[in-house]
Formats: C-alpha cells, sequence, structure tokens
C-alpha cells in the first residue's frame, strides 16, 4: 500500500469537484477516494501481472538485451543531441 499514499495529496484537490454540496460532503468523498484506491489496485495488479508474463517471454529471446541495450542508448543520445540543437524558445511576447 505504500505506493498509493504519495497519491493522496493531490487526489484530495481533485476530488471536491465531484462531491454534490447538498449532500453529505465527507461521505462522498470517502467513496470516491475508495474508489480511487480500488482502480489504482487493480490496474497496478493488472500491470504487474502483464509485465511477469512478457518478462519471462523476453527472457528466452537472446537478442532482447543486446536489442534493448542500444536502443535505449540510442534514445538517450538522440534526445541529447535535440536538447542541444532545439535552443531556448520563448513562449510569450515581450513588447
Amino acid at each position: 500500500m505504500p505506493p498509493l499514499l504519495p497519491a493522496w495529496p493531490s487526489l484530495a484537490a481533485f476530488l471536491p469537484q465531484f462531491v454534490e454540496p447538498a449532500t453529505a460532503s465527507l461521505l462522498q468523498n470517502m467513496m470516491l477516494g475508495t474508489l480511487f484506491v480500488v482502480m489504482a489496485a487493480i490496474t497496478d495488479s493488472l500491470y504487474a501481472l502483464v509485465a511477469g508474463t512478457v518478462a519471462s517471454t523476453l527472457a528466452r529471446w537472446r537478442g532482447f538485451r543486446t536489442a534493448g541495450r542500444y536502443l535505449a542508448g540510442s534514445a538517450l543520445i538522440g534526445l541529447g543531441v535535440f536538447t542541444a540543437v532545439a535552443g531556448v524558445r520563448t513562449t510569450h511576447r515581450i513588447d
């Protein structure tokens, strides 16, 4: 459950916009918060199950580690080159 704890401060900022002010807001906030935790636990569990299945399949492929290493290195080098040549962009006009 610890990975879910850092989400609570950001969740607390968004819950009030979904609460009906005419009814008990504490109960609604508790229900919405519980729904969020349940949905997060389900999706995280599904991600873990799929990752476990895919990992065992990819572990049998001999060239996956080498290909992954070169792909990741190429992506980092490409992003570095892009950052170097992109320059600075201003987002506002100075009059």
